[in-house]
């Protein structure tokens, strides 16, 4: 199953949209949108999308101005991972971030992946040097992204910088991507292939 769910475009995020998002609480550690199976992770994916878009499908980023001064926030959420060569090997897994606001900076990282024969994959992403483009304007900046994640194909490497931004009146959600050629996904043998990446997370 393809699942570009979303397009980053600087200022405006454009996502598929549906209704309601549902959470499970759990403890500490326990990723607020964890899930068992691949169809439930997609599913839990587009009810996130679209509880962070109440304006409908296309809804501007929360200003920076908006977002808290200062402390730090988590946000849980899931991710898509997908080679882009026409195979549809993809996985979903649930991702933490971590945004400081006095620092500017965001953090994260995502696990737990379940590919669509519903079988839980190895695999690990980390999410570091996120930083806003600007102190005014739209909330949005860019991280990178690298770990390791196991598709049909074999485990790969997967290197890139993400797009994010913050929607709601005071950066409820966070959302992030790879735009087009900006991510790899490296087999151990053979030439990089192009990565699909996205996720949606809610603050805790």
């Amino acid at each position: 199953m393809r699942t570009s769910i979303f397009v980053f475009c600087m200022s405006t995020l454009v996502l598929a949209a549906c209704d309601g998002a549902s959470s499970d609480g759990g403890g500490e550690t326990e990723n607020a949108y964890a899930f068992d199976t691949y169809l439930q992770g997609g599913a839990n994916f587009v009810q996130l999308t679209a509880a962070g878009l109440p304006g409908g499908i296309a809804t501007p980023a929360t200003d920076r101005s908006d977002l808290p001064t200062g402390g730090s926030a988590v946000y849980d959420g899931v991710m898509f991972v997908g080679l882009d060569d026409g195979s549809d090997d993809d996985v979903f897994g649930t991702v933490r971030m971590t945004a400081s606001f006095s620092g500017n900076s965001l953090t994260g990282s995502a696990g737990s992946f379940v590919n669509d024969d519903n079988e839980a994959v190895d695999g690990t992403l980390t999410i570091s040097n996120g930083s806003f483009l600007s102190s005014i304007g739209p909330a949005i900046g860019t991280a990178d992204v690298r770990g390791a994640v196991e598709f049909k194909a074999g485990t790969m490497t997967v290197d890139g910088e993400a797009a994010y931004g913050f929607t709601g009146d005071s950066g409820e959600y966070n959302f992030g991507a790879f735009a087009d050629g900006d991510g790899t996904a490296q087999p151990s043998i053979g030439s990089p292939i192009d990565v699909e990446l996205s996720w949606v997370a809610e603050r805790q």
